[in-house]
């Protein structure tokens, strides 16, 4: 249902006159933010792991593409993993090596990519990435994540390097099956 401009107007003593006049519109949403997952098979490799701004439409959340306000500092980004925790100042040890951060700033598009740079050859392991949306003054980004009713959870993302690559001295692998 649309209605007209007048309709909103108010008479707010009811002398018939509109002493209260619409100014404009405001569009408000149910967003909120995600972080992505992401793995890397060589621990030579740098991983790109996106945050996005997303809303939803009714049916599935969706980028925010018009969100190029959003910011996100290096402190506001906590970085932990086995071997550290809670780290703040966009570096961490993986694999006994420092695994950098990079990218935080604005977002673009809806879109912030989070740079890390990658540990040393044979050197696996990750790092979990999670966005401080109550430190950094938008606790409306977050999200019930973990299912318990309440839209109190910060997102998560994980980079994670060489884990999964299984034994090196396999070149090829089939299973038969009868």
């Amino acid at each position: 249902m649309r209605l007209e401009a007048s309709a909103l107007d108010m008479d707010a003593d009811g002398n018939g006159a509109n002493e209260r006049k619409r100014l404009g519109q405001t569009i408000v949403r149910f967003g909120r933010m995600m972080a992505e997952r992401r793995h890397q098979f060589l621990e030579t490799e740098p991983i790109t792991l996106p945050l996005k701004a997303q809303y939803w439409d009714g049916s599935t959340f969706k980028t925010h593409d018009l969100d190029s306000c959003t910011t996100l500092n290096t402190a506001q980004l906590r970085l932990s993993n086995n071997e550290e925790s809670d780290q703040h100042d966009g570096s961490i040890l993986v694999g006994g090596h420092t695994v950098t951060l990079s990218g935080a700033g604005t977002l673009n598009d809806g879109v912030l990519n989070l740079n890390l740079s990658a540990p040393e050859q044979g050197h696996s392991g990750f790092v979990d990435i999670t966005p401080e949306l109550g430190a950094a003054a938008y606790p409306w980004l977050r999200y019930d994540w973990d299912g318990d009713g309440d839209h109190d959870d910060d997102p998560k993302g994980r980079a994670s390097w060489g884990m999964y690559r299984g034994n090196k001295n396999v070149i090829y692998l089939r299973e038969r099956w009868n």
